[in-house]
Parts: structure tokens; C-alpha cells; sequence
């Protein structure tokens, strides 16, 4: 009894000297590291930082767009995944293997446009329900032009940390894909 009330001292004693052991990350938190990652890593940072159940969701919505038998989609998968890609070995590869080509995708979209993010500030959250939305300003410029504008990330609690919920932008991907198939 002794040695389980100087343990439970200890740790209260320890997260009061040091709060971060204490509390878990807030979402601003979350989402300002979420940002440093960014700034070295761009696109690729997201898949870390994703709810794993908006990564598994994503990767079936996707999936279910594709056949092996169709030669367009047959077309998209080689340009994605490689010329030995079949629907079984994405079936099998997990959320964030599926993910990595597409966030290369956007890394070199953003290069070829010639388009650096500068800044991301968090600027505050408003909680709704289970999610929380924070709000940040980012900042990004380009060979012809420099943009600045207030933008929302999503997050919901996972475990007793906070993950991203799949951003628009590429939830948008979705049926954007499913248009491109169908022509």
C-alpha cells in the first residue's frame, strides 16, 4: 500500500514539474507540428498526422473506383503504383502504403507549379461534436503570385491524442478519379 501511494505521488508530483507528461496534445498542438512536418516533408507529413479511420475509409473509397479489367483504370494504377499493380496488392498494402503515391503526386504537383509554402499560423479551433476545427493562416508563394489565406484542419480524437480527419482537397480526389474513368 505504501509503495503504490509514493508511486501515485511521484507521477503527480512529476506531472505538475513537467505538464506535458500530464495533459496530451491539444489540437492547435497537433496541427503546429503537423505544419513543421510540412515545411521539410510537404504532402508526405500527412499520412502520420491522418485519423486511421479516415486513411482506411479513403483507401476503400478509392479502391472500389478501380479494375483490373478496365484499361483506364489498369492505366491509372501503372501510373500510380507501378506497372506491377493489381487491385489484391493494394487490397493487402495498408492505409498508409496506399496513400504515399498519391501524396508524391501532390509533392510533385506543388514543384512543378513552382509553389512553396511560406508560413502556417494557428490562429484558434471551435470544438463541434467529436471534431475540432482549427483554424490557421497559411501563407504560400509561387513564380507569378503570393497567396495568403484563413483555412480550417479538422481533427478527431484517436487513442488520447488528436489525428486529422482526410482533408477536402483530397477527399475531393474521390470523384475527381471516378470522373477521369469514366471519359
Amino acid at each position: 500500500m505504501r509503495s503504490l501511494f509514493i508511486t501515485t505521488f511521484a507521477v503527480v508530483l512529476l506531472a505538475v514539474v513537467n505538464p506535458s507528461i500530464a495533459a496530451p496534445e491539444t489540437p492547435e498542438q497537433v496541427v503546429g507540428r503537423y505544419h513543421s512536418r510540412f515545411e521539410s516533408s510537404r504532402w508526405l507529413a500527412l499520412s502520420e498526422f491522418l485519423h486511421p479511420d479516415d486513411l482506411a475509409r479513403f483507401k476503400k473509397q478509392l479502391l472500389a473506383l478501380f479494375s483490373d479489367e478496365n484499361p483506364v483504370t489498369r492505366k491509372t494504377l501503372a501510373e500510380l503504383y507501378g506497372p506491377d499493380a493489381t487491385i489484391q496488392k493494394l487490397e493487402s498494402a495498408s492505409p498508409e502504403e496506399f496513400l504515399q503515391p498519391i501524396l508524391v503526386m501532390l509533392n510533385q504537383s506543388m514543384d512543378s507549379a513552382g509553389i512553396r509554402v511560406t508560413s502556417q499560423t494557428v490562429l484558434g479551433s471551435v470544438a463541434e461534436g467529436e471534431l475540432v476545427h482549427v483554424v490557421y493562416r497559411w501563407q504560400s508563394k509561387g513564380s507569378a503570385l503570393s497567396l495568403s489565406q484563413v483555412d480550417v484542419r479538422t481533427l478527431r480524437q484517436y487513442k488520447d491524442s488528436w489525428r486529422l480527419v482526410i482533408p477536402m482537397n483530397l477527399e475531393s480526389t474521390i470523384p475527381a478519379v471516378k470522373r477521369a474513368m469514366q471519359q
